[in-house]
C-alpha cells in the first residue's frame, strides 16, 4: 500500500461511511525556530488527499479537516514570507494565552483587512500583533 503504512485504506473504505482526514498542522508552534509556514497549505492538503486515494480510500469517503486557529512567529523582518527564518514564537494573544497560537475568535476579530496571498494560497494580514 503506497504511502500510508499502518493503514489498510481499502479495507477501511469497505467498513466506514467516511474518514476525517487531518489536513492541518503542517507547521506550528512546536517549531519555535521556524521556518514560518501555513498550518494547512493547499498543496499539502492536495498531497495528503492524493496519498489516501492512492492507498485505496475513495475521495467520496474523505472529510477534509481544516484549522480554526492560527500560528505565528516573530521574524524581525517586516512582511516576511513563508519559509522565513524566525527569532521565536509570536506573543500570546489574550484569549488563546499561548505563544505562537491564536484562536478562531481572535482571528475573526482581525480579518477586516485581510488579503489573499496567491503565491502561498492563504489569507493573511500584514504585521499582525496581539492587542
Amino acid at each position: 500500500m503506497p504511502h500510508a503504512p499502518g493503514y489498510d485504506a481499502t479495507g477501511l473504505a469497505n467498513v466506514v461511511d467516511f474518514v476525517n482526514v487531518m489536513t492541518y498542522d503542517y507547521s506550528g508552534p512546536w517549531q519555535p525556530k521556524g521556518p514560518t509556514g501555513p498550518e494547512s497549505p493547499i498543496p499539502g492538503v492536495q498531497e495528503t488527499l492524493d496519498m489516501w486515494e492512492q492507498a485505496g480510500l475513495p475521495r467520496s469517503k474523505m472529510n477534509v479537516g481544516v484549522p480554526t486557529y492560527g500560528c505565528g512567529w516573530t521574524t524581525g523582518v517586516a512582511n516576511a514570507q513563508y519559509g522565513a527564518p524566525v527569532t521565536g514564537l509570536s506573543p500570546a494573544w489574550p484569549q488563546s494565552n499561548s505563544a505562537g497560537q491564536v484562536n478562531y475568535i481572535e482571528i475573526c476579530a482581525q480579518m477586516g483587512n485581510a488579503v489573499w496571498d496567491p503565491t502561498n494560497q492563504v489569507g493573511q494580514k500584514g504585521p499582525n500583533k496581539p492587542k
